[in-house]
């Protein structure tokens, strides 16, 4: 026993597992984890000089899970080893810490530790911990691993009734603004742990960073927000994308939007399959308040939705639309719909704007062509022929209308 204890003290032994059970002093079934060798301090700083010998040894033991058991021992090592170990062993430290050995007070250790630390989610995601690191780094890359598990879901923070009120609306908006990090969806979701309770006014927009995702959305889905145009305006900073799902979500945009909210983003709104259609009817029934008619984009935008929703257009609106429609129909229905109202010239030239079968409106007298036979195509072709602009000689492809000029 004399000579073992001089062989250990001297750290004359080779680094195995075995070894280390004798110079420990414990059963052969006994793990050789660090919270048993730091309590003993000839077999530590044996290990401690030779550390990737230690985890050499570690690794080929299977009666050890993990070199850490207990944040205590995780938290000494960490604070008595930062600077002398190099970063690569410091993290294989960490990666071999069980996760109860998570640090419930960051600040003891050195803060030149605390990103590896919570890289590892070996930090406890208290209100005091988040807010502390927070306030150092901002919610970095390493902060994201310890408000996410590895299945990418909000972990429960801890110890929310322990900090200010302050702490908490802090936290909140540190996590809301980390866009580059975490989802929309999950930065609510730990908000709402914060401050589950609160649903009016438990947040200016205006503290908010719009990023071009779903988080006003999800802010009004769970009443984090107000509902109100000054919400939107905000938002649009950063772009459609910003405010495209809240459309579909608010309860209130229909009542306050207006030509000045949306400006520069009628044919987003218009094309956006999140926008429900009873608001792009209202623009659509409203269209020249909401653009002019020199954007064809929006123009066949609205030629799309008009005929969708059986609203009628002014002659010179579906004119200007007329090329930029997706599909005919969309202005033939608007033709058709006029009744007598309509002029043979009138319908002759909108025709020719379509393009295509329709370009025979534009030929001589007799020129003899055919197009797609639909309801509103017999309807307008039943005009022109009322105004003798035109005769539907019989015959021709089935399912099409010959045309002949007159």
């Amino acid at each position: 026993n004399r000579l073992r204890l001089l062989v250990v003290e001297e750290g004359a032994y080779e680094l195995t597992a075995d070894n280390l059970r004798a110079a420990l002093g414990v059963d052969d079934d006994q793990p050789i984890t660090l919270d048993r060798i730091h309590s003993k301090k000839a077999v530590w700083h044996r290990c401690r000089d030779k550390v990737d010998a230690y985890f050499d040894a570690l690794n080929q033991d299977d009666r050890t899970v993990y070199a850490v058991q207990a944040a205590e021992t995780l938290g000494e090592v960490i604070s008595e080893q930062h600077g002398d170990w190099s970063d690569d062993e410091i993290e294989r430290v960490l990666e071999n810490s069980a996760p109860e050995a998570a640090l419930t007070d960051i600040t003891e250790v050195p803060q030149a530790a605390w990103s590896a630390i919570a890289a590892a989610r070996r930090m406890v995601p208290s209100a005091a911990n988040l807010h502390i690191y927070a306030t150092a780094f901002g919610v970095d890359e390493c902060l994201a691993k310890v408000l996410v598990n590895e299945q990418n879901a909000p972990v429960a923070m801890e110890s929310l009734e322990d900090v200010e009120s302050d702490v908490i609306h802090d936290l909140m908006v540190w996590i809301l603004n980390a866009s580059q990090m975490l989802g929309s969806t999950n930065r609510v979701r730990l908000a709402l742990q914060l401050e589950p309770e609160s649903r009016h006014d438990a947040l200016k927009a205006t503290e908010l960073k719009p990023s071009g995702d779903d988080l006003l959305a999800d802010l009004l889905e769970v009443g984090l927000v107000p509902d109100t145009a000054a919400t939107f305006e905000h938002f649009l900073t950063a772009g459609w994308p910003s405010v495209s799902k809240a459309f579909e979500v608010s309860q209130a945009v229909r009542g306050f939007l207006t030509p000045e909210l949306v400006a520069g983003h009628v044919r987003n709104l218009l094309h956006d399959p999140h926008v429900p259609g009873d608001i792009k009817a209202d623009v659509v029934a409203d269209l020249g308040g909401y653009s002019d008619d020199d954007d064809g984009h929006v123009l066949g935008e609205a030629a799309s939705i008009a005929h969708e929703r059986r609203i009628p257009l002014p002659l010179l609106r579906v004119e200007r639309a007329a090329p930029h429609v997706s599909d005919p129909e969309h202005i033939l229905w608007q033709l058709a719909n006029m009744g007598d109202r309509l002029d043979g010239i009138d319908a002759m030239r909108i025709l020719t704007l379509l393009g295509g079968d329709y370009a025979g409106f534009n030929g001589g007298s007799g020129h003899e062509f055919d197009v797609l036979a639909t309801d509103s195509v017999r309807a307008v072709l039943d005009r022109l022929r009322a105004n003798r602009l035109v005769e539907l000689p019989r015959g021709g492809k089935r399912g099409r209308k010959k045309v002949e000029l007159v």
